[in-house]
């Protein structure tokens, strides 16, 4: 909430959605009223992190959507300033660079369809023209860790959708977040849904597979292990 009070883009609204904490989650939220002008709370129980983001949606009412975890933030105070320069009719989504804890470095760059198959855009980085979420529709709740990637596969993989990458920097990204603590793909079919999913989008092969997998995975063991230099 402190990284979203500094910014220097004063135009937008905050949705909390928040699933029934028993902490003081709530306490700290009604603090910031009076900082932000535009400040809606939503505490009830949910299924989960995407049903919480399909919430967010149902409520929101600027024309570019984001979304933040609890234990994210933004990178710096002019991140929103810098964003909305591009915030236009020719763009519909605006994706950047998150700081990832876990490989003190950045994640991950300018993708291509390739890459996406194999890695995430952290949906951190990503800014939507909420008619394009209209259209798109709700996130997937039946993928519990992965929803947000089966969601990129939806408008990276349609021509229709006009994306832009910027190379800066949008948020903090923690080590251990929900979706890092729950890696393995088969919690939720994604592994092999995605195989259909890309071939279906794309109308291409999956040829690549083998050799890509390869790539993208000593690339980025050797990001962990901090030899990998290239800054995508």
């Amino acid at each position: 909430m402190d990284s979203i009070v500094c910014q220097n883009y004063p135009y937008y609204e905050v949705i909390i959605v928040d699933g029934l904490s028993s902490d003081n989650t709530l306490d700290i939220i009604k603090s910031f009223y009076g900082r932000v002008n535009n400040l809606k709370i939503i505490s009830e129980k949910d299924n989960g992190i995407y049903d919480a983001m399909n919430k967010g949606i149902k409520n929101a009412s600027g024309e570019w959507l984001y979304f933040l975890g609890s234990d994210d933030y933004f990178y710096s105070c002019d991140v929103l300033d810098k964003i909305s320069f591009y915030f236009n009719n020719e763009t519909d989504v605006i994706y950047g660079n998150v700081f990832y804890e876990e490989l003190n470095s950045l994640y991950d760059g300018f993708f291509s369809n390739e890459k996406l198959f194999f890695m995430n855009i952290c949906h951190q980085s990503i800014f939507f023209k909420r008619k394009l979420c209209n259209k798109l529709g709700e996130y997937k709740i039946n993928y519990p860790c992965w929803a947000d990637w089966e969601y990129n596969f939806r408008w990276f993989y349609n021509k229709e959708v006009k994306r832009k990458f910027i190379d800066t920097t949008v948020a903090f990204y923690a080590k251990g977040g929900f979706s890092n603590a729950k890696i393995n793909f088969n919690n939720d079919n994604f592994s092999i849904d995605r195989i259909k999913l890309f071939s279906d989008l794309t109308g291409r092969k999956i040829y690549f597979i083998k050799i890509k997998q390869l790539y993208y995975t000593i690339r980025f063991i050797m990001k962990l292990k901090g030899l990998w230099f290239s800054k995508n």
